[in-house]
């Protein structure tokens, strides 16, 4: 499934082509004077025979042919050098021609950023023209070959359509009943007593005061809010691409927006009487491929409605997690720390984990806004939603079970690792446990009845398979997949599989939507999953025999007591005899033939690479996992094979010039525009600095070079060091005699019967135990500290290239023009390919800008790029040294 490829307004098509042949006049203009100027430089020279009046003339001429070269300090610098030559004659004619030397290179620079300029352009039409009608496509007669062979593997997985829909329909028209009073009763259990009580009663009071206040008049589609349901929507790979064009065509518009905001707050005013327009024909459902090319079966809503639906879905998300993120933060009569010393000293290890869980994985799939700074609790409507990249996320659990897991196994010897999966979450999600879970959090009984609405939709199966008469049935069960109130109700849900697991087996329960992850004590794994699985009777639900999996390193066998399957995610399967993760290879054979099918329908460069950054370009950490410390060298070298197999499969040819991203992209380039000298900068240098902005995945993977060797060594240091500073503390100790000591008690308790109690058998002689001086290692501050050791194998390590000091001169001047040019304010990999490519760009251009920001259509290049439209257009500027 290849990205969508966004479609400019008729009004801005029209400027950007005017821009266009402006550029190209421009271009015409400045190659005629530069010619005109020369010949008078010549003339000059003969008329006056004085190398000095050749070039004045030269400088002069520059000036008047690029006016911003005014506050060039270069040629200011130069024009009084030559003032000094009239009448110092110790300025000699080597000199004089070194001047002119430079003031031609200048010359030549600007042509050279002309004519980039101009490819751009020309690029740049080929992508609009594209968008408005069908051209050939990029790919080699090789490629074509290849794919036509691949096609019957398409055909086979949407053979299965119609089974597909069998399942479907079995699920979604078939109610399951679960009792609202068990789930009330079960849910209740994880606040006991008084004090879990009052807690209960304040988390409802919060959300009810909310679904209250919504129903009072409340405009919940502002600015903020509608732009990100757009953009978010545009994510959803499920929508249909027509569906998609029109909400990017609305983001064009600032005035249709705001009309559609007003819209929608007049539809949500009469939020009591809403129903689905037109039951009798339902929605059409449709079985739609994802870009892993799984075929998943939805329903098409109108678009307005998918507004908004869509824009409640995100309000009460925003709401859901905001006062479940509170709820736990504050309730430690429900959300319990970590057992510790006492309750004075400072839990470290749980503060820096549990704060990692907040931040990162707690209801990771629904979107937040930040709170306002007075009165009580409410959601700033001003500020636009945020959400975590589940990508981003998938990426940081990888490597936070490896860590977990490392370390559990270093300090009891054994350690477990338990992946849960809830079979077809959507699908299958009884309605009736939906609306028991809002009801026992306290949604108000006007919601409960609109949200039964949402759930109880008409669905046309006709359309599944073509042919097929229409055939409208009522939903009894399941929720829309990939749709904002799926995020909403699935979230909610299993929310308190999270409470659960951290109550009654003091566990953090990882999870991504209805994937769950456990790392620990194996005894401890153990009560989790029997927890869940608890828990997922009573609220009818399912665990896939098929996807969830343990493994148990160490001595202990606790087959019987966890899951059996394999250990997967992404692409990474868990090897239960090496205790590692390997990549597997029959994962990313398919995810070659994914990729090739996304980049073959391509008919113009700009649209290649856009394709090219969205699914090779940019490394798949979710995938493959970060190179990290934890991981170590051999995966970092696993990696690196991995793609360089992805180039080989995608570049590989009998054309033996065209065997490299760099080299297919140049024989575009001349193939198709005549481009026969473009330089390597061109393609990879940010768009910021006037380049194509290639992505390189294996830019990535060279500043992790560094990554560790052994991970295993950090843990062994660690409790190395442990065990010498147990023997040096040991040493000091006994080095005292019983005075000292007595001196030393009493330092430190000034109240003698508080020092009896902690020495109950009077006994203040003997030294504690290396059990002892280790029993907090994982919750307070230790001579030895743990979480250095946590932190350093949770870490992705970047060496970056060491910039030069002409790179950092000019991006200092790039930054006087417009922040955000700092050598440090660039990604690592774009400070890597800046500092690779500069030699080539100071000579060719000058400077490390390509292209002058004012020549392109700067606009017309975001929307393409399928990048949020804003008013701020120097955010993507393109400089030239003459600004």
């Amino acid at each position: 499934m290849a990205p969508l490829t966004p479609v400019l307004s008729s009004e801005l098509k029209c400027m950007t082509e005017l821009k266009i042949d402006e550029l190209k006049r421009m271009q015409r203009s400045y190659e005629q004077r530069k010619a005109e100027l020369l010949v008078a430089v010549e003339d000059a020279g003969h008329a006056a025979k004085d190398q000095r009046a050749r070039v004045s003339t030269l400088l002069s001429g520059i000036k008047k042919l690029d006016p911003s070269s005014e506050n060039d300090d270069d040629l200011t610098n130069m024009s009084r050098w030559l003032d000094q030559a009239g009448y110092d004659r110790s300025i000699s004619t080597a000199k004089l021609t070194s001047f002119e030397k430079t003031l031609r290179l200048k010359l030549d620079c600007q042509s050279r950023r002309l004519e980039l300029a101009d490819l751009h352009a020309q690029l740049l039409e080929e992508w609009i023209q594209q968008t408005v009608s069908s051209g050939n496509p990029l790919s080699t007669k090789v490629d074509k070959l290849v794919l036509d062979q691949e096609d019957e593997f398409e055909v086979v997985e949407e053979g299965q359509i119609p089974q597909l829909r069998e399942k479907f329909e079995s699920i979604a028209f078939t109610p399951l009943e679960v009792n609202a009073e068990d789930i009330d009763r079960h849910l209740s259990k994880f606040f006991p007593g008084d004090k879990g009580t009052k807690a209960l009663e304040e988390l409802r009071e919060n959300v009810k005061e909310y679904g209250d206040d919504a129903l009072d008049g409340m405009k919940i589609f502002t600015d903020e809010t509608l732009q990100y349901c757009i953009q978010d929507l545009l994510q959803n790979e499920l929508l249909s691409d027509e569906k998609k064009a029109t909400l990017q065509g609305y983001q064009q518009s600032p005035v249709v927006l705001r009309e559609i905001a007003s819209t929608l707050n007049m539809k949500f005013s009469d939020i009591r009487n809403w129903a689905w327009r037109s039951p009798d024909k339902g929605l059409r459902v449709e079985a739609r491929q994802n870009s892993d090319g799984i075929y998943c079966m939805t329903a098409e809503e109108d678009l307005l409605e998918t507004l908004f639906l869509q824009g409640i879905a995100v309000s009460w998300s925003i709401v859901i997690k905001g006062c479940l993120k509170e709820f736990i933060r504050k309730e430690e009569r429900v959300w319990k720390r970590t057992d510790r010393p006492s309750f004075v000293e400072m839990d470290k290890r749980d503060y820096y984990l549990q704060t990692k869980f907040l931040q990162e994985f707690f209801l990771s799939q629904l979107p937040e806004r930040p709170t306002r700074l007075y009165g009580k609790q409410r959601w700033n409507e001003n500020v636009a939603p945020t959400i975590k990249n589940p990508k981003e996320t998938q990426a940081l659990l990888i490597r936070q079970l490896t860590t977990e897991m490392q370390i559990r196994q270093a300090l009891d010897g054994e350690v477990a690792i338990v992946k849960a999966d809830v079979e077809s979450f959507a699908t299958s999600l009884p309605h009736s446990t939906i609306l028991s879970v809002l009801k026992f959090l306290g949604v108000p009984e006007d919601w409960l009845v609109f949200f039964k609405k949402f759930l109880e939709a008409p669905l046309n199966m006709g359309p599944v398979i073509r042919g097929t008469a229409d055939q409208v049935r009522i939903r009894k069960r399941g929720v829309p997949v990939g749709h904002g109130f799926e995020k909403f109700f699935g979230e909610a849900v299993l929310f308190f599989m999270d409470l659960a697991v951290h109550q009654d087996a003091g566990m953090l329960l990882y999870r991504l939507r209805d994937e769950a992850w456990l790392c620990g004590k194996p005894e401890k794994c153990a009560k989790a999953w029997e927890t869940m699985f608890e828990l997922s009777m009573a609220l009818g639900l399912n665990f896939s025999v098929r996807k969830s999996g343990s493994a148990s390193l160490g001595n202990g066998d606790f087959s019987g007591l966890l899951p059996t399957g394999e250990l997967t995610i992404g692409f990474l399967s868990f090897d239960k005899n090496s205790g590692k993760w390997v990549i597997d290879q029959s994962k990313v054979d398919t995810h070659i033939r994914q990729l090739r099918k996304q980049l073959s329908p391509c008919t113009s460069i700009l649209s290649w690479i856009h394709t090219w950054n969205t699914s090779v370009g940019q490394f798949a950490s979710h995938l493959f996992g970060q190179p990290a410390n934890c991981l170590g060298k051999e995966h970092l070298d696993s990696l690196l094979a991995v793609y360089g197999r992805i180039e080989r499969s995608i570049f590989g040819s009998s054309n033996d010039t065209v065997d490299n991203l760099t080299s297919y992209i140049k024989n575009l380039l001349t193939t198709r525009f005549g481009a026969c000298d473009v330089p390597d900068a061109f393609i990879f240098m940010p768009e910021k600095f006037g380049g194509l902005g290639v992505l390189n995945p294996f830019t990535t993977l060279a500043l992790s070079h560094n990554v560790s060797e052994k991970p295993e060594k950090a843990m062994q240091d660690f409790l190395k060091e442990e065990r010498e500073a147990y023997d040096k503390a040991k040493e000091r100790f006994d080095s005292l005699d019983h005075q000292g000591r007595l001196r030393k008690l009493e330092a430190i308790y000034l109240d003698k019967d508080t020092a009896r109690t902690m020495f109950t058998d009077g006994d203040i002689d003997t030294f504690m135990s290396f059990e002892e001086f280790t029993r907090w290692r994982e919750s307070t501050p230790h001579l030895v500290c743990l979480y250095n050791v946590y932190d350093d194998l949770n870490m992705v390590p970047e060496d970056d290239a060491e910039p030069s000091r002409e790179v950092n001169s000019d991006l200092r001047r790039l930054n006087r023009i417009q922040a955000g040019f700092g050598y440090w304010q660039l990604s690592s990999e774009d400070r890597w390919v800046v500092q690779l490519y500069s030699e080539e760009l100071f000579e060719r251009y000058g400077g490390l800008s390509l292209v002058d920001k004012n020549w392109l259509p700067l606009q017309a290049l975001k929307i393409l790029r399928g990048e949020q439209d804003d008013d701020d257009d120097d955010n993507v500027s393109i400089y030239s040294e003459s600004e």
